[in-house]
């Protein structure tokens, strides 16, 4: 009797041990290949950025994950066979912009976006509109899975498979401020079955980018206060000579070299531009404060340093001509002030604010 009981339970320990060999071997007609499960794309270290850079400018070089052709081994299963890939959660947002076709997503830092673009690498079990190998054209990665699958007809993988990426990094926007841009840019994974914007997200392999500092280059352009005098009304009223001369800084402008293939590394140009906080009250003079003022018939006009009127009245954006981007340093455009007749002069305070505003591209 002691025997039989031995018997059964040794036939009982037999079935499981058969049942959960065969429930093993088909859990999943997918597993993982000798390629590795997480890459690190190395982007410089740090970007130099000029502050106004045209948007749709590339402020990195491409940069791409290795051909991995042997991410995951798939044989077998049923239903649509590929691989799909889906952007990093830190980058989801769509900056609305565009370069080359390729969708620009959102960093952590204004005025920055992020490029990635994929590839993918299977062969069909046997023949679909997909003929097999490296995918051609790279495509814009998306915030949901998406890539390259045998669905017509559905047909699975078999085989090694794999994917590729390439980031880099675009400008979307004024950059105002430094900060650093890392973390996980896309992930990929194989499909044997899944639904449109599904994948095997067990298996799937990551994309990191290493941290990139950016660095908006700019020039300081300190305040500038013009003391007027005491010029008599007779003076303005007669248009008789009273400019006051003084000197617009552009002060600790960084040297820096345009990084190839890039539009980074360096201010080309700086303009700028001076407008009348409150608008002009005759061609080219500017209103006075309206608060700190009680002089009438008067307003401000300013001079090029050769005596030429400054068109206050459409403020034109003017080169900053002397600037050099590969040495950098300061520079000054010297010029004057006068008060000039607008009607009737009468006495009292007379002052005006105005506003420059500087362009570094």
């Amino acid at each position: 009797m002691t025997w039989i009981g031995l018997a059964r339970i040794a036939r009982r320990f037999g079935v499981a041990l058969l049942l959960l060999t065969i429930a093993s071997g088909a859990s999943a007609a997918c597993m993982r290949g000798g390629d590795g499960s997480a890459f690190l794309l190395s982007l410089p270290a740090t970007v130099s950025v000029a502050r106004d850079l045209a948007p749709g400018s590339l402020l990195t070089n491409w940069v791409q994950s290795p051909q991995s052709t042997d991410l995951w081994e798939c044989n077998g299963g049923t239903g649509n066979g590929g691989v799909r890939s889906i952007v990093g959660d830190s980058f989801n947002t769509n900056s609305g912009q565009t370069y080359n076709g390729l969708t620009v997503w959102n960093t952590n830092v204004p005025g920055v976006g992020l490029v990635v673009q994929a590839r993918y690498y299977f062969t069909p079990s046997a023949p679909c509109a997909y003929p097999g190998g490296w995918s051609s054209p790279w495509v814009s990665i998306r915030n949901i899975w998406y890539g390259q699958v045998c669905a017509t007809p559905a047909t699975p993988m078999t085989g090694p498979s794999g994917s590729q990426i390439s980031v880099a990094l675009v400008k979307t926007g004024t950059v105002a401020q430094t900060g650093v841009i890392s973390g996980t840019v896309g992930r990929a994974a194989p499909v044997e079955g899944q639904a449109a914007g599904t994948a095997l997200e067990s298996l799937a392999v990551t994309y990191d980018i290493s941290a990139v500092t950016i660095v908006p280059m700019t020039c300081t352009t300190p305040d500038v206060h013009v003391r007027m005098g005491t010029p008599l009304v007779a003076d303005v009223d007669q248009a008789r000579n009273n400019n006051v001369p003084f000197n617009i800084e552009f002060n600790d402008c960084p040297a820096g070299a345009i990084v190839t293939g890039t539009a980074s590394g360096m201010i080309s140009t700086v303009k700028y531009q001076i407008v009348p906080t409150n608008g002009t009250a005759a061609t080219d003079i500017a209103k006075l404060d309206n608060v700190q003022s009680s002089a009438g018939g008067v307003g401000v006009q300013l001079l090029t340093a050769g005596g030429t009127v400054y068109p206050l009245s459409t403020s034109p954006w003017r080169d900053l001509s002397q600037f050099n981007g590969s040495v950098g340093g300061s520079y000054v455009v010297p010029m004057m002030a006068r008060y000039a007749k607008t009607g009737t002069v009468t006495p009292g305070k007379a002052n005006a604010t105005m506003t420059m505003y500087v362009l570094y591209q």
